[in-house]
């Protein structure tokens, strides 16, 4: 099974990830978006999907696979639809600068405009990925290879982690600084659940068909999380915050006749560090759940501002 000790161990070294993750944090301008600390439970709800993912998929995708949901919120935290929103660029020039900048990107709400502190340079991959609607943007594969799979899912190799095998990123992402980042969130810091909410979620989850018999491993996944996105004003200024976690499935194919089962939960720990490496894993995975909240339930909006984008970093 992979662990973050044995991570260690292997590759985060000086001068190794740890390293290029903290240079694309320190050359972003702006503060980026805040996470908010919300009650675990408030985040949670039902997935079917995540059934559907462990009974087809789960024991060849074993990694990050973001699927969350998202719910608006205006100042007066009150539920707002997607529908109700737009997304903005609000400033042309840094799309085309080739370097992250956090300040270029904002939701409209009412004619008024929340500044969503995410890396510019993050956005048209995740828009992408999330347009493809498949599950996995890294893996390694631990418990095997399959080629089909692999094929579906447009996966490609990015760069070996020593003694664990290849890693592999989703075409998006390939060639961009945010490859690195998909593989520290496969590996990020996570701390327990409680059993209560564990069996919460399990009891959602059924087995899938078994393939490698004995293999253990875990998939970073937001299946049965919605995040919080608040609009809010702060000192004088129109910000987005998000609060929500990601949770870590641990399962085992223990038979070919039991299948995949989930049998353990883990959640993110809260970033402790501002555009730290944590603090980036945490931010992509509630980027990925807005954009595709917006897919889901503001489909012309996601299009529009998709072409957008596009035409900016084509450029």
């Amino acid at each position: 099974m992979k662990t973050l000790s044995r991570l260690k161990s292997t590759f985060l070294k000086p001068g190794h990830l740890l390293a290029l993750l903290l240079t694309l944090a320190l050359v972003c301008t702006g503060l980026g978006q805040g996470r908010k600390r919300i009650d675990i439970s408030s985040m949670i709800q039902p997935s079917a999907e995540a059934g559907v993912y462990f009974r087809t998929q789960g024991q060849f995708g074993g990694g990050v696979v973001p699927r969350g949901a998202a719910q608006f919120l205006n100042p007066q935290k009150e539920v707002i639809d997607a529908k109700q929103l737009d997304l903005v660029v609000l400033d042309q020039a840094k799309f085309r600068n080739r370097r992250p900048d956090y300040n270029a990107v904002g939701i409209r709400w009412k004619g008024n405009v929340y500044e969503l502190g995410v890396p510019d340079d993050l956005i048209y991959p995740v828009m992408k990925f999330v347009q493809r609607d498949k599950y996995i943007v890294y893996t390694l594969p631990v418990a095997g290879f399959d080629k089909k799979f692999f094929a579906d899912n447009a996966l490609r190799p990015f760069r070996k982690v020593d003694r664990l095998g290849m890693g592999y990123v989703a075409r998006e992402f390939v060639g961009t600084p945010y490859a690195a980042l998909l593989e520290w969130a496969d590996f990020a810091e996570t701390i327990p659940m409680s059993r209560k909410l564990q069996q919460q979620i399990l009891s959602d989850i059924k087995a899938g068909p078994g393939v490698f018999t004995g293999v253990s491993s875990y998939v970073n996944s937001d299946f049965h999380v919605r995040y919080k996105v608040f609009l809010e004003i702060e000192k004088g200024k129109r910000v987005v915050n998000v609060g929500g976690l990601p949770l870590r499935y641990f399962w085992t194919d223990s038979s070919t006749t039991a299948g995949v089962r989930v049998n353990k939960l883990e959640v993110f720990r809260y970033p402790s560090e501002s555009l730290g490496p944590q603090d980036l894993a945490v931010m992509f995975f509630q980027t990925t759940a807005i954009m595709r909240q917006f897919s889901k339930s503001n489909k012309p909006e996601f299009n529009r501002f998709l072409n957008e984008v596009e035409g900016l970093v084509k450029k």
